[in-house]
């Protein structure tokens, strides 16, 4: 059974509790906004620029199970 990446999920909710809280958004986020969440760390900044990967290619949920993102 696959189970929750947490170090992604920890991600999806650095964004959440920056008030990111939109596909839109996060596919357009930039460095520089990035840069702005308080304490972000190196791994959750390249957690972040997967997610953005999985959002356009319609795959959030495998990205959460720790799975592929890359499009195809």
């Amino acid at each position: 059974m696959a189970e929750i990446n947490k170090k992604n999920l920890r991600a999806v909710t650095r964004l959440i509790e920056a008030g990111i809280t939109d596909e839109k958004e996060i596919v357009s986020l930039g460095i520089a906004r990035l840069l702005e969440i308080p304490n972000i760390t190196i791994q959750e900044l390249n957690a972040i620029s997967e997610l953005q990967k999985a959002v356009k290619a319609g795959k959030v949920i495998s990205f959460l199970a720790g799975g592929a993102t890359d499009e195809a």
